[in-house]
C-alpha cells in the first residue's frame, strides 16, 4: 500500500488571502494529492463563488492543459459534461461563499499522477462539492474535473496556486498537501 506523507498545510489567518500557494514541492513522490475546506467571502446572493487550480512549474511558469469536466446539477439525474479547447492553463472550478445565512463549506480533493516525471504527461483530478446548506445547491452539487499536464518540456509539477477569483478565502480554510510512493 502507498504511503502518503504531509508535506505542508496552509491554514488561512487573516481575511486577505485570495491566493493560497504550495512551493518548492518536494519532487521525491509519484503522486501528489492535495485535501482543502475552502470558502471565500463574497456575499452575493448566489452563494459561490469562482475557484482555479493552477499547476506550474518549479519557476512559476504556467503548464499547458487539456481538461474537461463533469458535474451533477441540483435536482437532476443527469449528469452534464464539457470539453475545454487548447490553450488552457487553469482549472475552473466553483467554492461556496459567505452569503447571509449560507453554511456551506466546499470539500476538495485534488490528485495528480506522476506530478514528478520527466518523460511523461501528467494527469490531475479534482472532486468536489458542498458541505452544508448553501444556495450553490441550486446550480451544483458536485463536479469531476479531468486535466491532463502536457507541458511541451515535461517539466515536473513544482508549484500549485488555489486562487479565490472573487474576493478572499476566509479564516479557518486549510488546505494539505500530500506526497504519495509509487
Amino acid at each position: 500500500m502507498a504511503t502518503w506523507d504531509l508535506l505542508s498545510t496552509a491554514t488561512v489567518a487573516g481575511g486577505s488571502t485570495s491566493t493560497i500557494s504550495f512551493t518548492s514541492i518536494n519532487q521525491n513522490y509519484k503522486d501528489l494529492c492535495i485535501m482543502a475546506l475552502l470558502k471565500d467571502d463574497l456575499t452575493a446572493s448566489h452563494g459561490q463563488s469562482g475557484m482555479q487550480v493552477a499547476p506550474k512549474t518549479a519557476a512559476g511558469g504556467a503548464m499547458t492543459l487539456g481538461r474537461g469536466y463533469m458535474y451533477m446539477g441540483w435536482n437532476s439525474t443527469t449528469p452534464i459534461s464539457y470539453q475545454y479547447g487548447s490553450g488552457q492553463t487553469l482549472v475552473d472550478s466553483y467554492i461556496p461563499n459567505n452569503a447571509s445565512s449560507y453554511t456551506g463549506v466546499g470539500p476538495q480533493y485534488m490528485y495528480f499522477y506522476d506530478y514528478s516525471s520527466t518523460t511523461v504527461a501528467k494527469n490531475m483530478y479534482l472532486f468536489n462539492g458542498i458541505i452544508g446548506e448553501n444556495a450553490q445547491n441550486a446550480n451544483n452539487t458536485w463536479q469531476i474535473h479531468r486535466s491532463l499536464i502536457n507541458d511541451a518540456s515535461n517539466n515536473p509539477v513544482g508549484r500549485i496556486d488555489l486562487i479565490s477569483q472573487s474576493g478572499n478565502f476566509l479564516a479557518g480554510c486549510v488546505a494539505s498537501l500530500y506526497g504519495i510512493e509509487g
